[in-house]
């Protein structure tokens, strides 16, 4: 069962500066009261680092496949949603598909391990009860 988490809306002002040639041009986000919501937790199943994906609704945006990633005697983190491909040596590489703001970064990341944490406790517990 899909597990919903909303961490409270904040408010928050960015200034980035992108370079086109030689000139700069210079642009101001402002994001106000921006809702994180998890939408879905797919867990994984198996003994590999990657545990699970989740969907996530930012404000009016949703933005799928985050990973949940997780290696043995390590606590678990998250990725960003990302492409990748073989290089002409077949070396795979990994390119993120979003570039997110440190603050609501850590915001969705916060969310989506919550919401992981209560799905593992969960299956755990109903692990048990058959047990």
């Amino acid at each position: 069962m899909p597990v919903s988490i909303i961490v409270n809306p904040f408010r928050w002002v960015v200034n980035r500066k992108f370079r086109t040639g030689a000139a700069n041009k210079v642009c101001a986000l402002f994001i106000t009261k921006m809702k994180v919501e998890i939408i879905e937790i797919k867990t994984l199943s198996g003994d590999r680092p990657l545990k699970a994906y989740a969907d996530v609704q930012v404000g009016d945006w949703t933005i799928y496949d985050w990973r949940i990633i997780k290696h043995d005697g390590q606590r678990a983190w998250v990725s960003v949603p990302q492409t990748s491909w073989k290089d002409k040596n077949g070396k795979v590489n990994y390119r993120a598909l979003l570039s997110i703001p440190g603050e609501l970064k850590q915001r969705i990341e916060v969310a989506i391990l919550s919401a992981w944490e209560i799905e593992e406790n969960d299956a755990r517990q109903e692990r048990h009860k058959v047990e």
